[in-house]
Formats: structure tokens, C-alpha cells, sequence
């Protein structure tokens, strides 16, 4: 391989492994399936990546490794609490659920594959396996309901180490047995213990040094990436396979422990684990061959089937005894359950050293993962939603809008919006603005903007409150929550090209549309007024009409807040929408609002040195 070839196969697999979770997140679909078929393109199809001539046997290095790093990020996010809070549902699945799934496919294997016992029992473990990468972007595409989505989404998560953990083990047994139940035990044993050991003392050593601030800020990423491949890799050289573990195990000690805050530790962890998925994936289909895609028989096909018709559907059903779920509930869960990147990866690296080690059958790991891989994600991502509609278990409800803010000027859009059947939700810590928000028919609930929020919250956010500081606050933590696109704000009072855009959402209105220039409007009489657009009054017409008297926020379409009017774009409307502005000297189609509540917000909005000004 030349060097412009090898460049070029570099580039490709990182530019093919961002990009298709790019468009993958644009589209709303599991990005897996598109990382598999770019990958088998860019490899056997059109032989721009080659793994093997790329990388040589380093690159049997490169993807445990890799594995490893997306395991810890696995186990950082398993707080034991919240595995407590779904109930046991949750609990089963991980446990009982997968044992089911297991013992089905290793007979599977047996009886259909014709595989041998051992190879079989092994393939049954690593499909167990799901994972949050393709079973997070699956349920926010489809919109199941709260308690569905919960103890999926958390299944899909929790069953990653689990699963792994259970490959390891099998993978020991198979390896190290050489058929004797003693070897097989100790071998069992000495990988959980050096696993176990190496793991805890890790995350024993990063709370120390955390704790007694010996990690500069700025350094704490890296300093976790360091401990990450440290772990692993001391762990496998004292008890080979024992990595996997130890940092699965690392992991979830630190999410758990209450010593030393490691938020910002694990930061790396979303921005490593998309490079390293995507690189992976593209790199483990590009060595796939031609002959194991076109080999698939059906074999292969009854298989798949008793893991998507039986196999899963038991699982849920055994695991969901007794527990406070519908029926349609529970046959829609049974059709949630797509593989995902620690599956192919494990598979991966296992069928490396099983060839190695003359295991017959070993060839055929890779290929039947891959197979199950791709039949699931496909299967789950085009089916998904119209199982979930036909068994009414999806969210039909649009998108709604949450006001972090419930004072006069919030409080008359909101109603504006409601009338127009736009769900509204209000956030505010002042009690009386509370109390006001729903007498006048809001819903509206006290909350600090502190607190995370669920990223697969599709609402989009107005953060509106007389004060710019907690402006910039709330508007943080909502950005790193749901992502910029989807939080506005007014313009801060001091002036936009003063505060660091960081700090900023999305402008709502103009650059100038303050809190204060609102508050003032509407002193002077302005209101918030809907206005629908029709064939014969179109935009053009509106702001012929309305000119700058009329300052757009938002644009609705049946109950959904379909366009947003912000300093730097404006939307295209058209007709059956419904313009919602803010018109100077209007006639509010709400409730008058209390001149005298907005004249004291207003002045508790100005900036301190307008106020020492004012004062006589």
C-alpha cells in the first residue's frame, strides 16, 4: 500500500465515520446501518479501506482498545439509583432477559448453524448484546411512550457490560477450558478477579487524585483516556481478556461513588465514543469479503428469526411477570432489540484468537454477528414505528415549548401559543409568578435550571427572565442538554456583541428583542397576537401591514412550533401557518396584563448602572 493510499484510507475512515452518524442524526434513524454499508463500500466493494494492509496486526491492538474506551463509557453512565428507580422490570431484562436470549440462540446455533457447542454457546452471548448506540437513536425516532422509552432506554444501556461481561466469560471458558470444568472455573475466576481488582484500584486512584485536586481541569479528559487504556491494558497483560472488565468495572464505580465529582472527567467520553464507533464500524465491515455477505442462506435467516420472534418476545414477557405494563406495552418492547457496535467489535476480536487457537467454526463468528447486526437494525429501524402506532404505545402529541420564566411578558406568549394547541410547559423558582401562571390556565411548575434534562426531550426552549445572568445559566444547561438548535432566548439587556456566545441560545426576534424592549411594548400597549397566513394574505402582505410594528417569534402549524424568527434566519411561511409576533399597539386576544407586575419586573431587568442613574 502506498502512502497516498493509506492517506487517503485514513481520511475515509473518519470522514465515512462521522459522517454517516451526521446524516444518520439528521434523518432520526440508527446511524449503524449506514456505517455498515459505507464500511463495506469503502472496503470490499471499492477497496479504499483496508484494515489489514493499513494497520497490519497493530490493528488487532486498535480494536480492543477501542472496545475498551466504549465500555468504560458504558459503565460511567450506570448509576445504581437509577437502576433502583425503574423497577424491576429494568433488572430482569439485564438479568433473566439475557439469559433467555442466550440459552435460545446457543441452541439456535447448534440446531440451525450447525456450529459447535462451544462456538454456538459463544455467539449466543455476544448477541445479547444492544447497547445505547443504536437503541437510543431508535427510541428517539420512534417517540414510545415515557415508561416504555425509560426502561428501554435503560436496558439498552445497562446490557452492554453485561452482555460483554458474559462474552468474556464464555469466550475464558472456551479458550482456557480445553474441556475441563476445573481449568474452565479457574480460568473464570482469575479474569473476574484480575478484572475486578485492576478496575476498582483505578477508580480508586482517579477519586484520590480528583479529590485532593491534584488533576488540573483542563487535563482531566485526558487524564481519564490515560486511565482508561493504563486499566486495560495492565489488566490483560496480568489475566489476558480481563481488559474489558476492568474497565467496565472502572467505570461504574465512578458513577456511582459520591467522593469526587466526575462530570467533567467523562466529558471525552461522547467525543471519543462517536469517533471511535464510527471508525470502527467502517473498519470492521471493510473487512468483511464479498463471499460472507453473498454466503447468507437460510440458515441465517431462521436464525435472525428465532432471535426477533421468539427469543425476544419470551424475554420480555418473562422478565415483565407481574410488573404494571400493558399488553401492547410489552409486545412493543419485544420488538425493540437491534445489536450494536460492542457485539461486532467483541465478535471481532474473539474470532481473531479462536482462529488462532483452532477453535473449527471460528471463521464463521464475524460474518453471523455482522448478519444479525444488520438484520436487526434494519428489521427494528423500518418497523419500529408502525408496530408502535398499530399498538398505540407512540407519543402522537408534537413538540412543545418550555418558558423558563413565568413572568407577564412569558406569560401572555404562552397563552398566545396555547390557544394555538401548542403544548406549553412553564419553568419559574418566583412562587407568585407561579400562582398567577396557573390561574390564568398555564401549566407551569417550579424547577432549577440546574437540573439535567432528558436529551431526547424534543421541546425547544425559551429561556425569558428579567435577569441576564440566570439567562446565560439556564441557557447553558439547556444547550448541553437538547443542543443550541433548539434553545432561543431573548437578547440580553446589555446588549448581544457584549456576551460571549457561549453563552447565548438562539436570539428570539432580533438582536435588539430584549427583555426590556418587550416589557416596554407591551406597556405601551403592544401584545402578542396570532395571525394565520393564507393564500391571499401571505408574508409579504404581514409585514407590508405590520411593518416594524410587528416583531415575529414563532411559527405554528398544526399544535407544532414548526419555524422560529431569530437575528439570524427567517423562516419560510406559507400558507395554513400561523404567524405568532409581538405587535406594537395591538389588542391582545389574551387577558390584560398587570401594567403595574411588568413596570416592577422591568425595572428589576435594568442593568445596575440604569438604575443608579435613575435615581433622583
Amino acid at each position: 500500500m502506498t502512502e497516498t493510499e493509506l492517506l487517503v484510507g485514513l481520511a475515509a475512515i473518519f470522514v465515512l465515520g462521522v459522517g454517516a452518524q451526521w446524516v444518520a442524526a439528521r434523518l432520526r434513524v440508527p446511524s449503524i446501518l449506514l456505517l455498515l454499508v459505507l464500511g463495506f463500500i469503502a472496503g470490499p466493494v471499492t477497496g479504499i479501506v483496508r484494515p489489514d494492509e493499513m494497520f497490519g496486526d497493530v490493528f488487532f491492538s486498535i480494536v480492543p482498545l477501542a472496545v475498551g474506551v466504549i465500555l468504560f463509557e458504558g459503565g460511567a453512565t450506570l448509576e445504581l439509583s437509577d437502576v433502583t428507580g425503574h423497577g424491576s422490570v429494568v433488572r430482569r431484562l439485564i438479568t433473566w432477559g439475557v439469559l433467555v436470549v442466550w440459552g435460545l440462540a446457543s441452541l439456535a446455533g447448534v440446531w440451525i448453524l450447525g456450529l459447535d457447542t462451544g462456538l454456538a454457546i459463544l455467539l449466543g452471548a455476544v448477541i445479547t448484546v444492544s447497547g445505547p448506540t443504536v437503541v437510543g437513536p431508535l427510541l428517539r425516532a420512534v417517540k414510545p411512550s415515557r415508561r416504555v422509552r425509560t426502561i428501554l432506554n435503560w436496558e439498552g444501556i445497562l446490557i452492554d457490560p453485561v452482555g460483554a461481561i458474559l462474552a468474556v466469560i464464555v469466550f475464558d471458558l472456551l479458550i482456557e477450558g480445553g474441556g475441563s470444568l476445573d481449568e474452565g472455573i479457574t480460568g473464570l475466576l482469575a479474569t473476574i478477579g484480575a478484572g475486578s481488582v485492576v478496575g476498582l484500584a483505578g477508580a480508586a486512584l482517579i477519586v484520590l487524585l480528583l479529590k485532593n485536586y491534584l488533576i488540573p481541569d483542563r487535563l482531566q479528559p485526558a487524564t481519564m483516556l490515560m486511565f482508561v487504556l493504563a486499566a486495560f491494558a495492565i489488566s490483560d497483560l496480568l489475566r489476558a481478556e480481563s481488559g474489558l472488565l476492568a474497565v467496565t468495572l472502572m467505570g461504574m464505580a465512578l458513577a456511582n461513588q459520591k467522593f469526587a465529582p466526575v462530570d467533567r472527567i467523562v466529558e471525552f467520553k461522547e467525543v471519543l465514543r462517536d469517533l471511535l464507533i464510527g471508525a470502527l464500524f467502517i473498519m470492521l465491515a471493510a473487512r468483511l469479503e464479498i463471499e460472507e455477505i453473498t454466503s447468507v442462506g437460510w440458515r441465517e435467516v431462521a436464525f435472525l428469526g428465532v432471535l426477533v420472534l421468539v427469543a425476544r418476545p419470551l424475554a420480555v414477557f418473562l422478565s415483565t411477570l407481574g410488573a404494571d405494563l400493558e399488553l401492547r406495552e410489552r409486545l412493543f418492547m419485544s420488538w425493540v432489540a437491534p445489536r450494536g457496535i460492542v457485539a461486532a467489535a467483541v465478535a471481532s476480536v474473539f474470532a481473531i484468537e479462536l482462529e488462532e487457537a483452532g477453535i473449527e467454526g471460528a471463521s464463521r463468528l464475524i460474518p453471523l454477528v455482522f448478519f444479525v447486526i444488520v438484520g436487526t437494525v434494519a428489521l427494528y429501524s423500518l418497523t419500529a414505528k408502525l408496530v408502535g402506532r398499530a399498538l398505540g404505545v407512540v407519543e402522537t402529541a408534537p413538540a412543545g415549548l418550555v418558558i423558563i420564566g413565568a413572568n407577564p411578558v412569558t406569560r401572555q406568549l404562552a397563552a398566545t401559543l396555547a390557544g394555538l394547541d401548542v403544548p406549553i410547559s412553564m419553568v419559574a423558582s418566583n412562587y407568585s409568578e407561579l400562582t398567577k401562571a396557573r390561574l390564568e390556565g398555564l401549566d407551569a411548575y417550579r424547577a432549577s435550571v440546574l437540573v439535567d434534562e432528558a436529551e431526547d426531550d424534543e421541546n425547544l426552549v425559551l429561556v425569558a427572565t428579567p435577569n441576564d445572568e440566570f439567562n446565560a445559566l439556564a441557557t447553558i444547561n439547556s444547550i448541553e442538554s437538547r443542543g443550541r438548535s433548539r434553545v432561543f432566548q431573548l437578547a440580553p439587556s446589555i446588549g448581544s456583541d457584549q456576551v460571549a456566545q457561549r453563552l447565548r441560545g438562539r436570539t428570539i426576534g432580533s438582536s435588539t428583542f430584549s427583555f426590556i424592549e418587550a416589557s416596554e411594548q407591551m406597556l405601551d400597549g403592544g401584545s402578542f397576537k396570532a395571525t394565520p397566513m393564507t393564500e391571499q394574505f401571505g408574508f409579504a402582505a404581514y409585514r407590508a401591514q405590520h411593518g416594524d410594528r410587528a416583531t415575529p417569534l414563532f411559527v405554528v402549524q398544526r399544535g407544532e412550533i414548526v419555524g422560529a424568527f431569530t437575528d439570524e434566519r427567517t423562516p419560510t411561511v406559507t400558507a395554513g401557518q400561523t404567524i405568532v409576533a409581538l405587535i406594537e399597539g395591538g389588542h391582545s386576544d389574551v387577558a390584560t396584563v398587570d401594567h403595574e407586575e411588568i413596570r416592577k419586573t422591568l425595572e428589576e431587568s435594568r442593568p445596575h448602572e440604569q438604575r443608579d442613574q435613575e435615581v433622583p
